[in-house]
């Protein structure tokens, strides 16, 4: 049997759970880098330094550090060197006295404008993150891999690619499976070049969609609808938009 990379088995095993396989992926990795950071390595001057950089994990993925119990003072020692670095800043900022702005005295003044009016805007850049989220960028990497291994080993049986048993699993467990969200769907259709392998993504999409707007339409004209059409609105959500949490405002739906 060929050598498959983990990520291949992380998704054929993802396929067969509810929801988008790709959000399962994802949420279960920004636990683990969140966990790994604040058990290995939040005492490491390297990643300290690099936490400074960063002014932190971004919104989403610092709340979830929140999440992990015993943790809490792991968080804080990496908002403590935060903190540091921006009071740093804040000490470091030019003389903002009346006499100051008006002669424009400091590194504020020849800049064009006067200093008064810039004042606030370079502070600003000064305090804004030089790096992005780590978390985020772990996730865009993993997201890359499981998209690549998606469109890899998905594919049609109707093609007679690619004999081998497992790979037949493969596309098997994801004509079966729950289908990916619309914005992990617009990511595999943008890598996807065979056509065979389009007409299956929509097929799959299609029934999907399908069965999932006639449970929408149940609840809205069934007061106290039961079964699968009690959660559609909740299911609707996470299908267009992706799971809670699973794309923070530094990562891409596209």
């Amino acid at each position: 049997m060929t050598s498959r990379p983990p990520s291949y088995y992380h998704v054929f095993d993802a396929l067969k759970q509810p929801g988008c396989p790709f959000c399962r992926l994802l949420t279960r990795d920004a636990h683990a880098f969140i966990d790994s950071l604040l058990y290995e390595y939040s005492m490491d001057r390297g990643v300290q330094q690099r936490f400074q950089a960063m002014r932190g994990l971004c919104n989403v993925h610092s709340w979830q550090m929140t999440t992990l119990h015993g943790r809490s003072s792991n968080v804080a020692v990496l908002q403590e060197v935060v903190i540091k670095a921006l009071l740093g800043v804040l000490d470091d900022a030019p003389d903002l006295s009346d006499d100051s702005r008006a002669a424009g005295r400091g590194f504020l003044g020849g800049l064009g404008g006067s200093a008064k009016d810039r004042a606030g805007e370079q502070l600003a850049a000064r305090l804004d993150a030089r790096e992005p989220c780590a978390c985020c960028q772990t996730l865009d990497e993993k997201e890359a891999d499981y998209v690549e291994v998606f469109v890899g080993h998905c594919i049609p049986a109707a093609d007679g690619a690619n004999d081998p048993a497992d790979e037949h699993a493969f596309t098997a467990a994801y004509r079966q499976s729950d289908g990916f969200c619309l914005p992990h769907m617009r990511q595999v259709l943008r890598r996807t070049t065979d056509r065979a392998q389009v007409r299956l993504i929509v097929a799959v999409q299609r029934a999907i969609w399908s069965g999932l707007n006639a449970e929408l339409e149940t609840f809205r004209l069934r007061s106290g609808a039961v079964g699968d059409a009690r959660d559609s609105w909740r299911r609707a959500i996470a299908n267009l938009t992706g799971e809670q949490a699973v794309f923070s405002a530094d990562r891409n739906r596209s």
